[in-house]
C-alpha cells in the first residue's frame, strides 16, 4: 500500500460495506481489508475470494452484465477486468484464469487505471 499511497494506512475496525462487491466477495470466504488516508479519510476496500467454480461463473456474468470490461489490469482469458463508478465510487472486479475473484472499492478510483497500483501487486501474489 505504501507504493500506491504513503498516506494510506489500515483503516481502524474496518467491515466492508454492506450489499458491495468487496462484501460479497469477503462473504464468500474471502478476505477483505481496508486502508484510509490519513489527511482525508477516503476508504481503499480490497477483497480476494475463491468461489466455487459455479458461484465464480455467476459472479462473472454479474460483473459482465452490470460494468464496463476493460483490458487495464490483465489479457483475457487470463485475467478479465471490468469497472464502474457510481455516486463517486469506483468498483473494479477482477477475474483469474486460476479461480480468483478480486475487488477494490473506493472513492479514489475514477478511471480503471486509478486502481492498477492496488490490483496489480494482489494478482501477483495469486497463483
Amino acid at each position: 500500500m505504501y507504493a500506491f499511497n504513503p498516506n494510506f494506512g489500515p483503516a481502524a475496525d474496518y467491515t466492508p460495506t454492506a450489499d458491495s462487491a468487496v462484501a460479497a466477495a469477503a462473504a464468500d470466504n474471502g478476505l477483505a481489508c481496508g486502508w484510509s488516508n490519513q489527511s482525508s479519510g477516503e476508504l481503499i476496500e480490497v477483497a480476494v475470494a475463491k468461489p466455487d467454480p459455479a458461484q465464480l461463473v455467476t459472479v462473472k456474468q454479474n460483473a459482465a452484465a452490470t460494468m464496463n470490461a476493460v483490458p487495464t489490469y490483465g489479457t483475457p482469458p487470463a485475467v478479465d477486468g471490468f469497472f464502474s463508478q457510481s455516486q463517486d465510487t469506483g468498483t473494479v472486479q477482477v477475474f483469474t484464469e486460476s479461480g480468483y475473484w478480486v475487488v477494490a472499492r473506493s472513492t479514489a478510483f475514477f478511471e480503471p487505471g486509478d486502481a492498477v497500483g492496488i490490483i496489480t501487486p494482489a494478482l501477483s501474489h495469486l497463483p
